[in-house]
C-alpha cells in the first residue's frame, strides 16, 4: 500500500536545501520553484552535477539560502568557461615548435583523426554509478606537454598565416615587431611613400578634380578629394616629409651663420645664464616652419593668454630640443638647462644616466665641464659689479664635514675636513662722497661717553618701541582694529629706498683653509689679497702688479662671527711688522657678526630667565619653563645654541602674553574686548595721521612706564661719579689761589647760593635747556673775584657738544641760571612716582621707594624688557637700519656687561662702536655700520644679516657635498662652490621664461596668536603687574626690575677707558683674546668683578 505523500513540516521549511542552514527573512530565502530559480537553472545544477532530485511533494525543504545560491550561479559560470577554453585548445594542434612529426594534422589519416575525436568524447562521458566528484579525473598524460602553435593554412606555405585571436587562454603572447623594423618602416623609410604606377583609382581621381575645377571650388575641397586616394596621400606625405628633413639638416651646421641656437659649444657655456624659449621658437617659425606646425596642432589645440602661453611653449622648445638632439648631439641647448635644473636639485649621476639615454640630458662629464666654464666667469661678474661703482665686501665662515669610509685602512682612513666658504656682496649705500683720509677721532677727544645711549638715541629706542607695542596691541586687542591701517607697518629710515633693492650674492670657491688655525687665516687673508688685485688691477694687462700700488686706495670689509674675526685679528697681528701694506692685510677690515649677536643675547636671556628645574616647572606658574611644560614645547631645549628658533618663538610668544598683561593692569580693563577711556577721543578722528599721533602719545605712556624703566644708564653713572667726587672733595678741598682765613671770610654760605661740594648739571639754552657737563661746586680764594650770578664748578665730565667749550678738570664760573642741582635717586624716584595722569593705574610708579620686592611683577618686567628689545633686533634687521643698529650694538654692550661671566660679546660691541666712531674712516665707518645687511629677494622688510646669509650658503655647500658621495676632493668640491652662482643664474632666467614665480622668502609658521591667548590666561591667573610685597619666586629669588641692575656703572667707566687707550694706541696682548675665550668657559663665581675686568 503506497504511503500518503509527507508535508512540509515548519521546521523543515526553515533550512536550506543545499547546506541545511536555517534561514531567516534577513538571509532572503530562494523558492527552488520559483521565476528566479528556474531562470538561473538552479533545480536542473542540483540534480545534474549534485544527484538532488528536486520535486514538489518530496516532503524536503524548497528553499536555498542566498549564500548557496550566488555559490550555484559561480559554479555554472565556472562551467561555461572551461567549455570554452576548451574548445578554444582543440581549434589547435599539439606539436613540437618549428617540426612537423607524425602526430601532426598533416600526417594523420582522416581515420586516425575521427578515432582521436572518439576518444575524447569518451573521455568527457560521465561515470557510471554514483560518484562524489564533479568531474572525472584525467589520466595522467605519458608524452610531455607540447607547445601549442597555429595549424598550417591550406592555402600553402607562400603565404602568411593569421594567428588565432589571443584569448585568456593563450599558452604564449604574440612577439611584438622588433624596434628597429617599426623605425625602418616609418618616415622616409617607409615602404609605402615609395613612387608607384598611377592606377585607375588616381584617374577616377583627377577626373573628378577636373569636374570640380569647371564646376568650380576651394583648395581645401582639392585637398580633400586627393587625400581620400591613397597613392597621392603617400606621395604627399613623402614630399612634405622630405621637406621637413632637408628643413632640419640646413640646422646642423658649425658655421656662425647658419647654425642652430641649440649648438653650444663650451665657448658659449657662459650665455646658458641667458636662455631665451622665445629665441628657440623664433627659430623654429623661421627654419623650421613644418615642424613648428606638427608639433603645435599636437600639443596646443588652442592658445591660451599671454601669462598662460609661456606654459604652452616651454614643453614645445623642449620636444623640439630633444628630437633635435636626437638629430645631432651638438645640439644640446635644452640638454645643458634640463642637467643644471636637475643637478641644482640634487639628482643623483644614476637619474642624470637615465635620463641621457632618453635623450633630455648631457652626461655628467659635460655637465662637469659646464660647471668649470661657469665658475671661470665669478672673476668678470665681480669685475663688471666694480666698475659699476659697486663697493665688495666679503663674509666668510667655517665649512666642516666628514669623508667615511667603510673599510679603514692604513692610508684610507675617515677624515675632518675643516674648510673655508666664503661670498662677496656689495653695497647698496652710495659711500664716494664721504671723507677717506683720517679716522673720525682720535683718544685723546673720544670720552666713553660715545658709548651710551645719547638723548637723541633715547627717543629714537622710544619711538621704535611704541610701534613695536601697537603691533602687538592690534593683534589681541578689538579696540585696536579701526586703528590697524595707521600703524607703520614698516619703521622708515633714511636709506629705505636702498634697502628695498635685491643684494647681488656671488658664492666664491672653497677653500682648505682653517679658520681656527692662525697660519691657515693668514693664508686666507693672503688669498682674499690676491682675489683683490684681480679685481682692482687694469683689465687685459698681462705683465706682474704690484699688489701695493694697486691696493692703495682699497679697502673692503671682510666680515665672520667671533671666532673668525677674532682670528682675522689675530693674522693682522701677525704681520705688523711687515714692510709692505699689502702684506700687513691693511687693505682688509673687519667686520661683526650681527645674527651671531643677537644669539648670543637670547642666550643671555636664557641665563636670566630660563630655568629647567622642577620648582620653575611646577610652582612658578608663569615662568618660561612652566610655559614650556605646560604647551608641551619640548623642542625648546635649555641651550639656546641647540634650537634657536624654537627658543626665539617662545619667547616673543611669552613677550606678547606679559605687554598684553601689563596694558589691561595700566589701562585698568579686565579683558582684551574692553576699551580704555581714552579710546573714545581717537575714535572721533578720521585721519589716520592723527590717529596715531594720538595712540603714540597714549602707548608712550606706557612703554615709559614698562618698557624703559631702567634704560637711561647715563644717568647712573653721572649718579656715581657724582657720589665719588663727593668723596674725594671730603679728604681735600681744592683752591685756586690765596689763603684759608681770607677764603673762610669771604666763603660764607650767605654769599654763595651753592654750597661747596654739591654736585651740579652746567647746561646751555638755545631752544631748550642742553647739558654740557657734571661738576662740583668748588670754593675759591679771596684773591679770586666771582662774577655776579655765576658759581666756581670744577668739570669733572661733558658731553660730546660741548668738546669746544669746556675740558674735563678744569674751573669755570658758570651762570647760576644755568645751573641745575643734582638730585639724590630718592629724590628723583619719589618726584617719578607722581602720576602725571590719575585716571591711569601706574603700578610701577605707585611703588614707593624702598618697598620689599615682588619678585612675580620683576619677572615680568624683564621678560618685557628682554623680549621688546629682541624684537627691536628682528625689526632692526629686517628693514636694514644702520643707525638703529648701533643703538641695539649700545645696548648689547650695557646688556653683556652685566653678565656675570663669559663677556667676549661685550667686547665685541665695544670694539664695533669704537670702530664706527672713531678709529675708522668716515666712508669705511658709513659701509660697515649699513653694509651689515643683505637682501637676497629684493622688498621692504626682507633684509637679514650677513652671517645668517652665510650660514644658509654652507647649507647649500653641503647639501651639494653629500650629491658628490665618495668624491669630495678639493677640485670636486671647488668646482661646485664656484659654479654656484652661475648655475642659480641660470635656473632663475628659465623659471622666468616658464613664468614660475619665485620661491617666498618667509618660511610657513604655524600662528602663535592662540597659545599667546592661552600663555595670557595663565599669566593672568598670577596678576604680576598687581604689586605685592614679598611675593617669590622659588627659581629666581633675588630677580630685579631690570637685567641692567646688575651691572657696575663704575667698572664699566673703568673697562671701557683701558680697553679704548689700547685700541686706539694700537698696542694689543697677543694672548687678550684668549684670555677672553678661557674666561668665557671658566666659572665666573670664583673671580671678583676687578679680576673678570682684567681677562675681558
Amino acid at each position: 500500500m503506497a504511503e500518503p505523500p509527507k508535508t512540509p513540516t515548519k521546521a523543515a521549511s526553515r533550512v536550506c536545501r543545499a547546506c541545511n542552514e536555517n534561514i531567516f527573512v534577513k538571509n532572503h530565502p530562494l523558492d527552488l520553484f520559483g521565476a528566479k530559480a528556474l531562470k538561473d537553472n538552479i533545480p536542473s545544477v542540483l540534480e545534474r552535477f549534485f544527484e538532488l532530485k528536486i520535486a514538489f511533494d518530496d516532503g524536503l525543504p524548497s528553499y536555498t539560502c542566498r549564500c548557496c545560491h550566488h555559490k550555484l550561479v559561480k559554479f555554472q559560470e565556472f562551467l561555461r568557461k572551461i567549455a570554452f577554453s576548451r574548445q578554444q585548445q582543440e581549434s589547435v594542434l599539439r606539436v613540437k615548435r618549428g617540426k612537423t612529426t607524425a602526430e601532426s594534422p598533416s600526417g594523420r589519416s582522416p581515420q586516425t583523426r575521427r578515432d582521436l575525436k572518439k576518444r575524447r568524447i569518451n573521455d568527457d562521458a560521465p561515470a557510471k554509478g554514483p560518484s562524489l566528484r564533479l568531474f572525472q579525473m584525467d589520466k595522467p598524460s605519458k608524452t610531455r606537454p607540447r607547445t601549442i602553435l597555429p595549424a598550417p593554412s591550406a592555402e600553402g606555405d607562400g603565404k602568411k598565416r593569421k594567428l588565432p585571436k589571443r584569448t585568456e587562454s593563450s599558452a604564449e603572447p604574440s612577439t611584438p615587431p622588433k624596434r628597429e623594423e617599426i623605425l625602418s618602416q616609418s618616415g622616409l623609410l617607409n615602404p609605402l611613400l615609395k613612387d608607384v604606377p598611377f592606377l585607375e583609382e588616381g584617374t577616377k581621381t583627377v577626373d573628378t578634380l577636373a569636374t570640380l575645377m569647371l564646376t568650380g571650388c576651394t583648395t581645401h575641397q582639392i585637398a580633400e578629394i586627393i587625400m581620400q586616394c591613397q597613392p597621392l596621400r603617400n606621395a604627399i606625405k613623402f614630399f612634405f616629409l622630405k621637406g621637413v628633413n632637408e628643413q632640419c639638416q640646413k640646422l646642423c651646421n658649425r658655421s656662425a651663420e647658419n647654425s642652430s641656437l641649440l649648438r653650444i659649444p663650451p665657448s658659449k657655456h657662459k650665455e646658458l645664464k641667458n636662455f631665451s624659449s622665445e629665441k628657440v621658437i623664433t627659430e623654429m617659425m623661421e627654419h623650421v616652419p613644418d615642424v613648428l606646425d606638427v608639433l603645435v596642432a599636437v600639443g596646443i589645440p588652442n592658445v591660451k593668454a599671454h601669462e598662460d602661453s609661456k606654459k604652452q611653449i616651454a614643453p614645445l622648445c623642449t620636444t623640439y630640443g630633444i628630437l633635435m638632439f636626437t638629430r645631432w648631439k651638438e645640439l644640446s641647448l635644452i640638454q645643458k638647462m634640463n642637467s643644471i635644473l636637475l643637478s641644482t636639485g640634487h639628482a643623483t649621476e644614476r637619474t642624470m644616466k637615465r635620463l641621457n639615454r632618453a635623450g633630455v640630458t648631457v652626461t655628467r662629464e659635460t655637465y662637469r665641464s659646464i660647471m668649470d666654464d661657469i665658475g671661470s666667469d665669478l672673476l668678470v661678474t665681480i669685475r663688471r659689479q666694480v666698475s659699476a661703482g659697486c663697493a665688495p665686501r666679503l663674509f666668510f665662515d667655517n665649512l666642516d664635514f666628514k669623508i667615511l669610509v667603510n673599510i679603514i685602512l692604513q692610508n684610507y682612513r675617515p677624515s675632518d675636513m675643516h674648510w673655508i666658504a666664503h661670498y662677496v656682496t656689495f653695497d647698496r649705500v652710495p659711500s664716494d662722497h664721504l671723507d677717506d683720509n683720517k679716522p673720525m677721532s682720535d683718544g685723546t677727544q673720544f670720552e666713553n661717553i660715545e658709548y651710551l645711549l645719547s638723548q637723541s638715541e633715547l627717543d629714537k629706542l622710544r619711538s621704535d618701541f611704541i610701534v613695536l607695542v601697537a603691533r602687538i596691541l592690534v593683534e589681541f586687542f578689538e579696540f585696536m582694529e579701526p586703528y590697524k591701517s595707521a600703524i607703520p607697518k614698516h619703521i622708515q629710515h633714511r636709506y629705505s629706498e636702498f634697502m628695498k633693492k635685491k643684494s647681488v650674492i656671488i658664492g666664491l670657491p672653497v677653500v682648505p683653509y682653517n679658520q681656527s688655525k692662525h697660519s691657515d687665516v693668514c693664508q686666507y687673508l693672503e688669498y682674499v689679497q690676491k682675489l683683490l688685485v684681480d679685481i682692482y688691477k687694469p683689465q687685459n694687462q698681462d705683465m706682474p702688479v704690484n699688489a701695493d700700488e694697486v691696493l692703495k686706495n682699497v679697502k673692503v670689509p671682510l666680515g665672520g662671527d667671533l671666532l673668525g674675526r677674532e682670528r682675522i685679528t689675530g693674522a693682522k697681528k701677525t704681520r705688523l711688522g711687515c714692510d709692505s701694506a699689502a702684506e700687513r692685510f691693511e687693505s682688509i677690515v673687519e667686520m661683526p657678526a650681527l645674527w651671531h649677536a643677537k644669539q648670543s643675547f637670547l642666550g643671555y636671556i636664557w641665563e636670566q630667565l630660563y630655568k629647567p628645574t622642577a620648582a620653575s616647572g611646577r610652582k612658578d606658574t608663569d615662568t618660561l619653563y612652566h610655559l614650556r611644560q605646560h604647551f608641551g614645547l619640548v623642542n625648546v631645549p635649555s641651550r639656546v645654541l641647540d634650537n634657536y628658533s624654537s627658543c626665539e618663538s617662545l619667547m616673543l610668544s611669552a613677550t606678547k602674553a606679559y605687554i598684553c598683561a601689563a596694558f589691561m593692569a595700566w589701562a585698568g580693563t579686565t579683558d582684551t574686548a574692553t576699551s580704555p577711556s581714552w579710546v573714545s577721543s581717537i575714535a572721533k578722528e578720521r585721519n589716520s595721521a592723527v590717529q596715531w599721533e594720538s595712540l603714540q602719545i597714549q602707548i608712550g605712556k606706557f612703554v615709559d612706564e614698562y618698557v624703559l624703566t631702567e634704560f637711561d644708564i647715563k644717568r647712573a653713572w653721572r649718579e656715581q661719579l657724582g657720589q665719588k667726587l663727593q668723596e674725594k672733595e671730603n679728604q681735600r678741598t681744592l683752591r685756586l689761589a690765596g689763603n684759608d682765613d681770607e677764603a673762610n671770610a669771604i666763603s660764607s654760605p650767605a654769599q654763595q647760593p651753592y654750597s661747596s661740594g654739591s654736585v651740579v648739571i652746567l647746561l646751555q639754552k638755545s631752544e631748550d635747556y642742553k647739558v654740557l657737563a657734571v661738576g662740583k661746586v668748588i670754593e675759591v680764594d679771596a684773591h679770586v673775584s666771582v662774577p655776579e650770578k655765576h658759581v666756581p664748578v670744577f668739570v669733572a665730565s661733558i658731553e660730546e657738544c660741548a668738546s669746544g667749550i669746556l675740558a674735563p678738570g678744569s674751573a669755570v664760573f658758570w651762570p647760576t641760571d644755568l645751573i641745575a642741582v643734582h638730585k639724590s635717586p630718592i629724590m628723583e624716584t619719589a618726584e617719578i612716582s607722581q602720576p602725571s595722569n590719575s585716571n591711569l593705574n601706574s603700578n610701577i610708579s605707585d611703588i614707593p621707594p624702598g618697598s620689599e620686592e615682588d619678585c612675580y611683577l620683576n619677572y615680568g618686567l624683564q621678560i618685557i624688557q628682554l623680549g621688546m628689545f629682541l624684537m627691536q633686533l628682528n625689526d632692526t634687521e629686517a628693514e636694514g637700519d644702520g643707525g638703529r643698529s648701533l643703538i641695539n650694538w649700545k645696548m648689547l654692550l650695557l646688556y653683556f656687561r652685566s653678565r656675570p661671566r663669559g663677556k667676549k660679546y661685550a667686547f665685541e660691541a665695544m670694539r664695533f662702536i669704537t670702530c664706527v666712531k672713531g678709529l675708522y674712516t668716515e666712508k669705511i665707518a658709513y659701509r660697515v655700520l649699513h653694509g651689515q645687511f643683505v637682501n637676497p629677494k629684493g622688498g621692504e622688510g626682507s633684509n637679514y644679516a650677513n652671517d645668517l646669509k652665510m650660514e644658509h650658503l654652507v647649507g647649500d655647500n653641503k647639501v651639494s657635498l653629500r650629491a658628490l658621495c665618495g668624491n669630495k676632493t678639493l677640485k670636486a668640491v671647488q668646482r661646485c662652490s664656484a659654479a654656484a652662482y652661475g648655475l642659480k643664474e641660470c635656473c632663475t632666467q628659465y623659471d622666468n621664461e616658464c613664468g614660475i614665480h619665485p620661491e617666498s622668502t618667509k618660511h610657513t609658521h604655524a600662528c602663535t596668536t592662540e597659545d599667546v591667548k592661552a600663555m595670557l590666561a595663565i599669566v593672568q591667573q598670577a596678576k604680576p603687574f598687581q604689586y605685592q610685597r614679598g611675593r617669590k619666586l622659588y627659581s629666581f629669588p633675588n630677580v630685579t626690575k631690570s637685567p641692567l641692575d646688575q651691572l657696575d656703572v663704575a667698572l664699566l667707566n673703568t673697562w671701557l677707558t683701558n680697553h679704548k687707550r689700547k685700541l686706539f694706541s694700537g698696542i694689543h696682548d697677543c694672548n687678550e683674546e684668549d684670555n677672553d675665550e678661557e674666561n668665557e668657559l671658566s666659572n665666573g663665581d670664583d673671580n671678583t668683578p676687578e679680576e673678570d675686568d682684567l681677562d675681558d
